[in-house]
């Protein structure tokens, strides 16, 4: 098998698709099944899990935040 380098595209063609076999896949694909219809409510946990995963990061934030002014030898 050799490796695809690009070079054999030139000289392909666009292959289309009978009419029975697009009219096949329309009918396949145009029926949206009824779990996919209806939207789920939240669940509690992960409104609970983001909660928390926003306070831990406003903890962190606060934790590590500057106290005071920084001292100018610090800076560049």
């Amino acid at each position: 098998m050799k490796h695809w380098d690009e070079t054999d595209v030139a000289d392909c063609k666009p292959i289309r698709l009978s009419r029975a076999d697009r009219k096949r896949l329309r009918a396949m694909f145009a029926h949206v099944p009824e779990h996919r219809r209806r939207r789920e409510p939240t669940h509690p946990g992960s409104i609970i899990g983001v909660a928390l995963a926003f306070a831990t990061l406003a903890a962190l934030a606060w934790a590590l935040a500057p106290a005071g002014p920084v001292s100018p030898k610090i800076l560049p």
